[in-house]
């Protein structure tokens, strides 16, 4: 199953929508934070997940052309004839899936965070950055551990 992980990253990291997709991020966060002129005093955790529907959106059109170029190009039947199982090859297409959301959300997080630090935001008036750090922890450890348990 390690062999059809690695080829699945793989395929997916040449995926251009991906990269128009994190690229797409970064230039709504840059736009956002860098080239607008507020009329009021903005804090970084205003942005923070702002991009959510753009990153689903990207998903949404992402996960099915992936899936579908294994059904339309018949390379599904290599991966069945190689001796991976149903339940494998569904397994992997979930955690590549995944993946592709993590890369997104942390170009997003990123991106906010250094657009704010060039704009020379504060972080917030209300959250300070250890009890942020502490609550983005939580659901990452979360999803990692199911990821390992099954």
């Amino acid at each position: 199953m390690n062999k059809l992980l690695s080829m699945e990253l793989k395929r997916a990291a040449k995926s251009p929508i991906l990269w128009l997709g994190v690229i797409a991020a970064i230039a709504v966060n840059v736009y956002g934070i860098l080239l607008n002129g507020y009329g009021f005093k903005i804090y970084t955790t205003t942005f923070l997940l702002q991009n959510s529907a753009l990153i689903c959106i990207v998903l949404a059109v992402l996960i099915p052309l992936h899936l579908g170029s294994d059904f339309e190009n018949r390379t599904i039947n290599n991966k069945i004839s190689a001796g991976y199982t149903r339940k494998e090859i569904y397994i992997v297409e979930l955690i590549v899936s995944s993946i592709c959301a993590a890369v997104l959300f942390i170009a997003d997080i990123t991106s906010v965070f250094i657009s704010s630090y060039i704009a020379g935001l504060e972080f917030s008036g209300k959250v300070n950055i250890t009890e942020f750090a502490f609550m983005l922890r939580l659901p990452l450890c979360a999803s990692l551990q199911y990821l390992i348990c099954t």
